[in-house]
């Protein structure tokens, strides 16, 4: 009883009661002038949020433009995001599909001397080193056509690794620049003073050196410590965090926030079926890397894409056990179908059914290979499976706000069309250059903020197209169906996922004070 009432306690605390007379809300800056004070005001701290490539590519290519500066900067790492739709003592396991291959190509960008470049700088600054200290690996030619890019492999641990790798390597002090990563800290709510300019950062649930124990809320690293800046980094593939706690983020801070959230509004998803199961038996893949099948765009299967997870390459970082088991796939559904079993995300569905039906498709596109099956993770409608928009790659692909010094960067934001290639392998495939691109945009506006220029980055609804509309040789057929959120949504290019952001986007005079999307999950 003492813990249900303690997690239910916490439960209120993690709704921001700020209109209950118990529960005061997190503690403004202004309530601690004694404390800022006591720090050098030269120091510019920005805090990045998201174990992510495009949080990760930020701090390199700002501390690139910041080298020869006589600025004083510390960058914190912040990798660890509450997801506000699970509880805190079970976290849930990152079981969506992942790439285990990308691309980094600027496509059909060539003749675009800026694309081209980056796709340069890209190959000499990440690429050839990872290549020659064996952390990525040049697979053989594919088969999806003359005009198939090059594709890389993630060795020793996968994608995740490969970004745990790359944190580390950011750590440290160099130049008047250091980085720090506070891994232990999980972010649930932020506040920005408007007198002050400085945003703070809480955890509401620091976790303990024991299992199941939980601290309560403060302000992190310490109460002394507040952020000239905050950037937030989300990818969807690999999805090193979730945009569930990037919304609960920005939420606790409105009104600030508004301008971001708004611009984010036309940033669409797909929802489709996606579950992890055994095999029983050998299937006769090669065991020293995972491979994906796609399928979405042959005829009516229902089957999307069907990955093998080894677990050499997809337990760092996951959450997923294995077990010794050697025949585990990620199978998920197409949108066109997963919207005839369930187009929003209210009421039940049979999940086992749902599972029943992906597998068999599965089976039958590989007769005789795979015997029977064991369910892993249960079947679950994924929310955000894939990006169907992009922004205009001749502009900066990021949102800033310059008079809050608030950043977001996304590879949902940038699609490179790669002719050449089956249209899902275009539309689902990693392409490394798109978190790349908007980071290194985001890291541009940055430096140009530290040398006074206040340049806002708020890209219009008007900006925004589908990523479908960018392959000219697709069919008709196709780009509907590429389009399709695979919900029964109004067709207005909105996320009607997310209601905060859907009432600022049709309201450009609209300010919203409080807002808690997520409110309704957090009963699990």
């Amino acid at each position: 009883m003492a813990a249900q009432f303690e997690q239910r306690e916490k439960r209120r605390w993690m709704s921001r009661g700020a209109q209950d007379k118990d529960f005061a809300p997190p503690r403004r800056v202004r309530d601690s002038s004694t404390a800022q004070s006591a720090h050098d005001v030269s120091l510019q701290r920005i805090a990045v949020l998201g174990r992510t490539l495009s949080s990760l590519f930020f701090v390199r290519e700002l501390k690139e433009r910041l080298a020869n500066k006589a600025i004083a900067v510390e960058i914190a790492l912040f990798p660890a995001m509450f997801d506000p739709a699970r509880s805190i003592y079970t976290p849930h396991a990152i079981c969506e599909f992942t790439s285990s291959q990308f691309w980094a190509t600027s496509g059909d960008s060539h003749e675009n001397d800026r694309l081209a470049a980056l796709e340069v700088a890209f190959a000499e600054r990440y690429l050839h080193p990872w290549l020659k200290h064996g952390r990525v690996t040049e697979n053989e030619k594919g088969t999806d056509g003359d005009g198939s890019p090059p594709s890389f492999s993630a060795n020793k641990g996968g994608m995740f690794q490969l970004l745990l790798d790359f944190e580390q390597e950011l750590l440290g002090k160099d130049s008047g620049i250091s980085v720090v990563s506070h891994s232990n800290l999980q972010l649930t709510q932020m506040w920005y003073d408007e007198i002050t300019k400085k945003w703070s950062l809480y955890s509401e649930f620091v976790k303990g050196s024991r299992q199941g124990e939980w601290y309560t809320a403060h302000q992190v690293p310490d109460s002394s410590t507040f952020y000239d800046h905050v950037i937030m980094g989300f990818d969807l593939d690999p999805r090193g965090a979730r945009k569930a706690s990037f919304k609960q983020l920005l939420e606790s801070a409105l009104p600030f926030t508004c301008p971001v959230i708004r611009c984010l509004a036309p940033a669409l998803c797909a929802s489709a079926m996606t579950c992890v199961v055994e095999f029983g038996g050998e299937d006769n893949m090669n065991s020293s890397r995972s491979d994906a099948c796609f399928y979405g765009d042959k005829g009516d299967n229902l089957l999307e894409v069907a990955e093998r997870l080894e677990p050499s390459n997809h337990s760092v970082g996951r959450g997923l056990r294995f077990n010794g088991r050697s025949s585990v796939w990620n199978l998920t559904a197409t949108v066109k179908w997963s919207k005839t079993v369930r187009s929003s995300f209210n009421g039940g569905w049979d999940k086992r059914k749902v599972e029943g039906e992906l597998v068999e498709a599965f089976q039958a596109l590989s007769p005789g290979r795979f015997a029977g099956y064991k369910g892993l993770v249960p079947c679950f409608h994924w929310q955000g499976a894939w990006p169907l928009s992009t922004l205009d790659n001749q502009q900066p692909s990021c949102i800033y706000d310059a008079q809050c010094s608030l950043g977001y960067a996304s590879d949902a934001f940038v699609f490179l069309n790669v002719s050449g290639v089956s249209a899902v392998r275009q539309l689902r495939a990693c392409n490394i250059l798109h978190p790349f691109k908007s980071a290194s945009d985001l890291a541009d506006l940055v430096a140009q903020r530290f040398e006074g220029k206040l340049h806002s980055r708020l890209p219009q609804r008007s900006e925004w197209s589908f990523r479908s509309e960018r392959i000219p040789s697709l069919p008709r057929e196709l780009r509907e169906a590429f389009s399709d959120t695979g919900r029964t949504d109004p067709l207005d290019g909105l996320d009607h996922t997310w209601p905060t952001a859907v009432q600022l986007a049709k309201d450009e005079s609209l300010v919203i004070r409080q807002a808690d999307s997520l409110k309704k999950y957090r009963k699990r």
